[in-house]
């Protein structure tokens, strides 16, 4: 009788040992990335990032389609890992992928903050050495030329919700005075040297930005730094050799700031009435890539429409926006041009726009038809009260 028993249970054993075998060989590669608890798209998962810690609104529950977050592995607890998004729509882009983690770009985001703030306090400390970086009319016309457009159409139905945001809080609107020009560095320049000055090539840069001298409002549309171009058209460039190909006036914050004054007649008070900074369809990848994590956080997925979710430097996520190449730009107008802007504070909104329709009668979209959608990703920096002088408690994480 014992022996009988003996045979049963193994053969028992020996069967689940098969079936759990036979699962093990079916289950795909998805399923396995998922610890094999990968469920049909169809159904719904509920997502908890805990890591990003945020002012915005957040509601209870936000329940979102597996097809939505498959092909994206959060790696909120692994800082030395990036995000992996899947490709997301890059327009006008040389890149196509992101290599900046999320953790990384709250550490830069900490690194250019506490550079402001220690700006502000040595001008405290110290007013008679109250040095800034300023620029004039005659480093633009040194190998940069201009060229002004009408703005049309194309940022109305984008940033009608800011513009009306805007027109409330400063009491002009956008719209009424809004011009575009582009700086373009198309033309040789001369570079002061501890010799003689000499020429150096056009990079190809430009600088394609909005302006509105009476609501206080930078666009910046269609960007390519010298920095960047230079680095595309020479791979392995050195640091060294990298700088000396730069023009004087190389920064998007300088570039825009300079015209900016000479829009406003080169009068600092007027100068100083610069408010907001905004970034239109961004391309970046690794600006996109934080966006979606910064999105995901919020519960908020895919569309995010205006008014989207906003953030202060008090937020690991907007520390996160700051410190991505398209946030830095606030950051360094606010460092360089603290003699003419004050002591500023900065907050955050960003939201999507998706300029084509999505036809939905279809059902749920398959995972990768969800980043085949195009969608435009926008920033709007709010540099502060103009009239204001911000004040600082203690720095959110350093």
């Amino acid at each position: 009788m014992t022996n009988i028993r003996f045979r049963r249970l193994r053969a028992i054993l020996s069967l689940a040992a098969f079936v759990f075998l036979l699962s093990l060989y079916f289950t795909s590669p998805k399923q396995q990335q998922h610890g094999g608890n990968f469920r049909s798209p169809k159904r719904s998962v509920v997502i908890h990032p805990g890591d990003l810690k945020s002012s915005a609104h957040v509601s209870p529950t936000y329940n979102v389609s597996t097809a939505e977050v498959t092909g994206v592995a959060l790696r909120f607890g692994r800082p030395d890992l990036p995000l992996k998004f899947s490709q997301p729509h890059v327009r006008h882009s040389k890149r196509a992928t992101s290599s900046l983690t999320y953790q990384s770009a709250i550490c830069k985001g900490e690194k250019y903050y506490k550079l402001m703030r220690d700006t502000y306090a040595k001008a405290d400390e110290d007013p008679t050495n109250n040095q800034g970086t300023e620029f004039s009319n005659k480093d633009i016309d040194n190998g940069w030329s201009r060229k002004t457009f009408s703005w049309g159409d194309d940022l109305r139905q984008d940033w009608e919700g800011a513009f009306d945001l805007i027109a409330e809080e400063t009491q002009a609107q956008p719209s009424a005075d809004l011009r575009k020009i582009q700086l373009r560095q198309d033309t040789k320049f001369t570079r002061s040297t501890t010799t003689t000055p000499q020429a150096d090539q056009a990079s190809k840069a430009h600088y394609l930005c909005a302006y509105s001298p009476q609501s206080g409002l930078i666009i910046a549309q269609n960007t390519a730094s010298p920095t960047n171009e230079i680095r595309y058209n020479h791979p392995g460039i050195t640091s060294p050799d990298l700088q000396a190909l730069l023009p004087p006036l190389n920064r998007l914050s300088d570039a825009s700031f300079t015209l900016w004054r000479d829009l406003m007649g080169d009068n600092i008070q007027n100068a100083r009435k610069l408010r907001y900074l905004g970034r239109s369809q961004i391309s970046n990848p690794d600006t996109r890539y934080i966006m979606r994590a910064v999105f995901i956080g919020a519960r908020r997925l895919k569309l995010v429409p205006w008014p989207g979710v906003k953030y202060t430097m008090r937020d690991e996520a907007g520390l996160a926006l700051l410190g991505t190449p398209n946030g830095l730009a606030a950051a360094w107008l606010l460092i360089d041009h603290h003699v003419i802007l004050g002591k500023r504070d900065l907050t955050v909104r960003v939201w999507t726009y998706n300029s084509v329709p999505v036809d939905t009668s279809g059902g749920e979209s398959d995972d990768d038809d969800v980043d085949a959608i195009n969608i435009d990703y926008y920033m709007l920096w709010d540099l502060g009260d103009p009239n204001a002088v911000a004040t600082f408690g203690d720095p959110p994480r350093l």
